[in-house]
C-alpha cells in the first residue's frame, strides 16, 4: 500500500472546508493510527512535518464548529502514538503546546452540554496523560477545575435516576470521565499517586467512585483493576486517611453489590478481591491495628450488609474481616442479622452456620496479645469481653441452641452442634491462654484462677449443659451396631461369594453337556416390572431417599469444612457419624475447659463398642479422645498417677485398638488409655515401665510391618488374639482380687476402730 499517498490525501482532506470530506479524512487517519500500519505513517508524517503543521491548522480551522470533536479525537489517536525518538519528540512538542495554548479550548468542550465533545476533550486530555510521568504532572498542575466546570459534570453525569440508561444509549461521558481520572493513577508514580488522590482532586474521584453501581462491566474493571494495581500496594505513598475516604460507605456498598452479581463477567471476583484489601489491611485505613484507630462502625455496617448466607462472595468477605479479630466478630454476632426464632426456617440452618463460622474465624489467628503474664486483664476489659461476646453471643441463648440440639431435622441438629464446638473451642484457646500465665507467675495464681473461674461462670450460663449432649449419644450404641453387623455381612458375603462361585461352575459344566432350558433364581419380585410402563416403583423410591440422603451428607460436609477431605469421606457415610463424633469432642472440651461440669454426669466407658475396629476412624478417635481427657482429670491435681476405679474392666478394646488400628494417633491414644487401665488393677505399683514391658511382648504391638503370604497372616493374627486374650484375663483376676482385698481390709480397720 502506497501510504505517502494516501497520507497526503487524508490530509489535504483535512484543510477542505466542506464537512463531510474533513470529517471522512478525521475518521480515515484514527483507523490508520489504530492499525499495525501506524508506525509507519507515523514516520512519514513527521518526516514530512515536524510540527504537525495540518494537525494544528485542523483545529483553528474547525473549533466553536460543529466538526471540532473529531480533530479532537484524531488529535488523541496521534497522542497515543509511540515510535522513535524523532516521532515521540514531535509528538512531545504538540503535546506541550496544546497544554501551554489550547486548554482554553478544552475549556469550552468541557463545559458544552453535548456529551459529544465532552468526550472528545476528555479523551484528548487523558491521551496527554498517558504519555509519560511528565505530562501527568503538567496537566495536573494547569487543569482548573472550575474553569472545565467539572464539578457539575461529575455530579451531573454520575446521577443514580432513570435518566442514565437514556444518557448511555446517546453519548454518556462517565466512560471518557472515568478514562481521564484513571490516566493519573496509571502512570503509576507514587508521588503523582498522592498529589492525585489528596482534598485538591476529591471531587473528581468521588464521582469516579459514587458512579460504579451503574458502570458497565468493562468500566468497573478498569476502575478496580487500576485501583487494586496502583493504590492498594505497599509502594504506594498515599496514606491510609485518604485510601479511607476514597472507600467510604456508598462506594463500598456499590462493591459488595457488584460481588453479589452473577452475570458479570470477571467484576465480581475483581470486586471482592478490592474489598478484602480494603477491609482487612489496616494499610487501606478502614481495619485499625496497634498504630491506627481505623473505623470500625463502618466495617461493622459493612458486615451487615452482607448477604452472607446466600452469596458465597460476601461470607469470604465477612469471615476475612473476622478473622483473628473479636471485636468484629462480636459486633456482628450481637446484632445478628438473621432471625433465630424459627427453627422450622428454611434459613435457620444456613443462620447459624454462618454463626459458627464467625467464630471459627476469630478463633483462627487468634494471639490473646491482651493477656499480660505480669497480673490478669481486668474481667470487663475490652479485649477480655471481645472474646467472651464471640463465646456466648446474647442473640444465641442457652434456650435456642437446646431447641437446635434436640431437633428433629439432622441439619437443624447438626448446625446447633457446630455452633456449640466452635464456641467452646475458642473457649478451650482462651482458658489455655490463662493458665499459661498463671504456671508463670505463681504470685498471682489465685488471681488468674478468679479470672477463670468468672469466666466459665459466664461461658455455662450460656453453653448447654453437658447432660444434653450426654443424652445425644444414647443411640451411640446402636450406631456402633450397626456397623459391627455390617462386617459380619461382609465376612459372611465373602464366603457366600466363594461358594456361589463353585455353584456357577458346576452349572455352566452341566448346560454345556445337556440341551434344557435354564431358570435363573434369585430375581426379587418387587423388581420385576408388572405395570408394562418400564417403572420400577420400589427401586425408583429407594434411588430418590439415596439422592435425599446424600444431599444431607452434603451438606453436612459443607458445614465441617469436609469437601476436600478424603480420608474422611471414606467414613462419613451418613450424618449420624460425624454428629456423634462431634457430640465426643465438644464433651472433651467440657472436660478441659470446665471439669466440674462433668463430674458424675455418666460412665463414658459405656460407650465402648464391642468391635472397636468396626466403626469409622473419626469416631474411634473423638471418642479415645473423650477417654483420655476422662483418665487425666484424676491426676490432674495429684502428685502420682491416679485412674479410674476398675479401669481394668476395659482393657481389652484398648489393646485391640493399639494392634489393629492403622492410624497413628489412635494407636497413641489406645496406648495411653491401655497403660492407665493396667495400672488401675493397683499391681505395678505405678511403675509403666513394667507395663510397657508386658505391651511388648504382644504379637503386632512393635509396629513394625511384616509382609507375610496370607496363612501365616492369619496365624499371626490368631496368636496375638490368644494372647490378648489372657493378657486381659490375668489383669482382670488380678484387679480383681486387690479390689477385694482392699475392701477386706477397710473392713478389718473400720471394726478395729480405726487403730
Amino acid at each position: 500500500m502506497n501510504y505517502e499517498a494516501k497520507l497526503r490525501e487524508l490530509l489535504r482532506n483535512l484543510a477542505s472546508a466542506e464537512q463531510s470530506l474533513f470529517i471522512d479524512a478525521s475518521k480515515g487517519f484514527i483507523k490508520i493510527l489504530k492499525s499495525d500500519s501506524a508506525p509507519e505513517v507515523m514516520r512519514i508524517y513527521v518526516t514530512t512535518s515536524s510540527d504537525l503543521i495540518e494537525i494544528y491548522q485542523a483545529w483553528e480551522s474547525h473549533k466553536d464548529k460543529p466538526g471540532f470533536p473529531h480533530v479532537l479525537n484524531l488529535v488523541a489517536a496521534i497522542m497515543k502514538q509511540r515510535g522513535s525518538a524523532d516521532i515521540s519528540s514531535t509528538l512531545n512538542k504538540f503535546a506541550t503546546m496544546l497544554i501551554k495554548e489550547k486548554m482554553s479550548d478544552l475549556y469550552k468542550e468541557l463545559n458544552s452540554r453535548e456529551g459529544k465533545r465532552q468526550n472528545a476533550a476528555l479523551l484528548l486530555l487523558a491521551s496527554i496523560v498517558r504519555r509519560s510521568l511528565h505530562f501527568a504532572g503538567e496537566v495536573e498542575k494547569v487543569f482548573d477545575y472550575k474553569l472545565a466546570g467539572f464539578t457539575n459534570l461529575a455530579k451531573v453525569r454520575l446521577r443514580v435516576k432513570k435518566e442514565v440508561e437514556e444518557r448511555r444509549k446517546s453519548h454518556s461521558t462517565r466512560k471518557a470521565f472515568v478514562g481521564f481520572a484513571m490516566s493519573f493513577l496509571e502512570v503509576g508514580n507514587p508521588r503523582l499517586l498522592k498529589v492525585m488522590l489528596s482534598m485538591k482532586h476529591k471531587e473528581m474521584f468521588s464521582g469516579v467512585m459514587r458512579g460504579l453501581g451503574n458502570d458497565d462491566e468493562e468500566t468497573v474493571v478498569h476502575i478496580l483493576s487500576t485501583l487494586r494495581d496502583r493504590v492498594l500496594v505497599q509502594e504506594s505513598l498515599v496514606p491510609p486517611s485518604r485510601r479511607s475516604v476514597l472507600f467510604g460507605s456508598l462506594t463500598l456498598e456499590h462493591l459488595v453489590n457488584i460481588s453479589g452479581r452473577f452475570d458479570f463477567g470477571d467484576a465480581p471476583e475483581l470486586a471482592y478481591n478490592v474489598l478484602v484489601m480494603v477491609c482487612t489491611n489496616p494499610e487501606n485505613g478502614l481495619m485499625p491495628d496497634s498504630n491506627r484507630p481505623g473505623n470500625l462502625k463502618r466495617l461493622v455496617d459493612l458486615m451487615k450488609k452482607l448477604k452472607a448466607t446466600e452469596i458465597e462472595y460476601h461470607k469470604s468477605l465477612l469471615l476475612a474481616i473476622a478473622k483473628g479479630r473479636p471485636s468484629f466478630g462480636s459486633a456482628y454476632l450481637d446484632e445478628f442479622p438473621y432471625s433465630l426464632e424459627d427453627l422450622a426456617s428454611d434459613n435457620w440452618f444456613a443462620a447459624i452456620s454462618l454463626a459458627a463460622d464467625v467464630i471459627s474465624s476469630v478463633s483462627e489467628g487468634l494471639s490473646f496479645g491482651f493477656v499480660d503474664k505480669d497480673k490478669p486483664p481486668a474481667f470487663d476489659s475490652q479485649n477480655l469481653q471481645s472474646v467472651l461476646k464471640c463465646i456466648r453471643p446474647q442473640p444465641f441463648t442457652r434456650l435456642v441452641i437446646n431447641k437446635g440440639l434436640l431437633h428433629i431435622d439432622s441439619l437443624v441438629k447438626h448446625g446447633a452442634l457446630k455452633f456449640v464446638v466452635e464456641a467452646l473451642k475458642l473457649l478451650d484457646s482462651l482458658i489455655k491462654a490463662l493458665e499459661n500465665c498463671a504456671r508463670s507467675n505463681n504470685q498471682t495464681k489465685d488471681s488468674w484462677q478468679a479470672l477463670k473461674a468468672e469466666i466459665q461462670n459466664g461461658a455455662r450460663m450460656s453453653l448447654p449443659d453437658p447432660q444434653v449432649l450426654l443424652s445425644l449419644l444414647s443411640p451411640l450404641h446402636s450406631h456402633f451396631k450397626s456397623f459391627e453387623s455390617t462386617t459380619k455381612r461382609k465376612a459372611e458375603a465373602e464366603i457366600e461369594s466363594e461358594h456361589s462361585v463353585n455353584v456357577s461352575k458346576r452349572l455352566k459344566s452341566s448346560a454345556a453337556s445337556e440341551d434344557v432350558d435354564i431358570l435363573i433364581s434369585g430375581v426379587n419380585s418387587s423388581e420385576i416390572d408388572l405395570s408394562g410402563d418400564g417403572v420400577v416403583t420400589e427401586s425408583d423410591g429407594e434411588q430418590q431417599s439415596e439422592e435425599n440422603g446424600s444431599d444431607i451428607v452434603s451438606c453436612i460436609r459443607d458445614l465441617w469444612g469436609l469437601r476436600k477431605c478424603s480420608t474422611t469421606r471414606k467414613d462419613l457415610k451418613d450424618g449420624d457419624t460425624y454428629f456423634f463424633s462431634k457430640i465426643l469432642e465438644s464433651l472433651a472440651i467440657y472436660y478441659r475447659t470446665m471439669p466440674m461440669d462433668m463430674e458424675g454426669l455418666s460412665d463414658v466407658f459405656k460407650f465402648l463398642p464391642n468391635n472397636p475396629l468396626s466403626s469409622p476412624t473419626i469416631l474411634q478417635q473423638s471418642l479415645l479422645e473423650l477417654l483420655n481427657e476422662h483418665v487425666s482429670q484424676f491426676s490432674k491435681d495429684a502428685t502420682t498417677i491416679r485412674t479410674p476405679p476398675q479401669m481394668y474392666k476395659h482393657l481389652n478394646p484398648f489393646i485391640v485398638w493399639l494392634l489393629g488400628s492403622p492410624a497413628g494417633e489412635t494407636k497413641e491414644q489406645a496406648y495411653a488409655l491401655a497403660k492407665a487401665a493396667m495400672l488401675s488393677t493397683g499391681a505395678f505399683d505405678n511403675n509403666t515401665r513394667e507395663i510397657c514391658a508386658w505391651f511388648f511382648f504382644i504379637p503386632g504391638h512393635s509396629g513394625d510391618h511384616v509382609y507375610v503370604e496370607d496363612t501365616e497372616a492369619e496365624i499371626f493374627q490368631k496368636l496375638s488374639s490368644v494372647i490378648v486374650s489372657f493378657l486381659c484375663d490375668a489383669v482382670s483376676t488380678t484387679g480383681n482380687n486387690l479390689y477385694k482385698y482392699m475392701e477386706l481390709l477397710k473392713r478389718y480397720i473400720y471394726d478395729s476402730g480405726g487403730k
